[in-house]
């Protein structure tokens, strides 16, 4: 399996060569300059616009631009699999392994956190060499983060590192048969607000203990999961997870009611690229990135609010680019 990927934070003249914008001083980059965070401005919908972190209210639709690091953190970020902390100060993000004898940038052995209210340097999480480290979630009070990771000998695995003395440990999840006959482990997909349980996808969604036991089923294998999609509500009643078509293209947004096990869908886009979605605080409304095949065979992509019934949609912000940009991306709603 060749596992190479094109780093989606930046945009590629060729597979060797990265377009970059140019360092600038702090006095020219707004980037660069403190702002509050979202504890103490609650209720901000984060996304990657361009190459800056940008906090939206949802309402007023204002803007503060955070920090996206020290400039040799920029470089490579992945930020496509990046959470903000409950605190809304720390973000956690992927450094992807860069092979320059074979000039190939691959997905991230590191996870790093850095504190989105200044521009000092970031700091490693989690570096497993040998390991491709998938999507993370942090614990509710942040002490704890849960990833997973793929490695050639054993493929899917699961992990809980301890934020303060960075102890990371196995949790072994149960396994499931794929098409091939193989056994994998079920991965880890987020984490329930109480602790106790995880939403793990292998033929389909499960529940899952913290400890790695089995729950139940919560969504069958007839659609593949777009793993990383993945949320509980706050209130840790319902789940957000995407769907992909069965010809690889076109998005569907879910929400399934953990209690119940009812599916209903909630945006879907036959000629949608990416679809990612998080839920408000509040768990009374969601926010979601759509990116869809635009004018001139560009790419669009909108930050849209929609209801958890599918009602009282709102474009907050909308952005025209091309396909290999990665111009508007969600993060969290904090």
């Amino acid at each position: 399996m060749n596992r190479r990927f094109i780093v989606a934070t930046v945009a590629l003249a060729s597979a060797t060569t990265v377009v970059w914008p140019a360092p600038q001083t702090d006095a020219g980059n707004p980037s660069s300059k403190r702002s509050v965070s979202a504890i103490d401005e609650p209720g901000r919908i984060y996304v990657q616009h361009r190459f800056e972190l940008v906090g939206i209210d949802p309402d007023t639709k204002d803007r503060k631009i955070f920090g996206l690091g020290n400039v040799q953190d920029l470089v490579y970020q992945y930020l496509t699999s990046a959470r903000l902390a409950p605190d809304g100060r720390r973000l956690a993000f992927g450094k992807p392994y860069i092979d320059i004898a074979n000039a190939g940038a691959f997905p991230p052995n590191k996870i790093l956190v850095r504190d989105i209210t200044n521009s000092e340097k970031s700091e490693v999480l989690v570096e497993m060499n040998g390991f491709e480290l998938q999507h993370w979630v942090w614990s509710k009070d942040g002490s704890k983060m849960a990833f997973a990771s793929w490695d050639a000998k054993e493929n899917y695995r699961n992990w809980i590192v301890e934020t303060r003395d960075r102890k990371v440990e196995e949790v072994r999840l149960p396994r499931y048969k794929t098409e091939s006959g193989a056994a994998w482990q079920m991965t880890l997909q987020d984490w329930s607000p109480d602790g106790t349980h995880f939403v793990a996808v292998g033929d389909g969604l499960h529940l899952v203990k913290a400890d790695g036991s089995f729950v139940k089923r919560l969504a069958e294998a007839a659609q593949a999961v777009r793993r990383g999609t993945c949320r509980f509500s706050p209130d840790g009643a319902k789940l957000l997870y995407v769907v992909v078509g069965r010809s690889g293209e076109g998005r569907t947004l879910n929400i399934l009611d953990v209690a119940t096990g009812t599916v209903q869908p909630l945006v879907e886009g036959l000629n949608f690229t990416e679809l990612r979605a998080c839920w408000a605080p509040d768990s009374k409304r969601i926010a979601y990135t759509a990116t869809h095949v635009g004018g001139n065979a560009g790419l669009e992509t909108h930050l849209n609010i929609i209801d958890p019934v599918g009602k009282n949609s709102v474009t907050v912000l909308s952005e025209r680019h091309e396909r290999n940009e990665m111009a508007l991306f969600l993060i969290d709603w904090r």
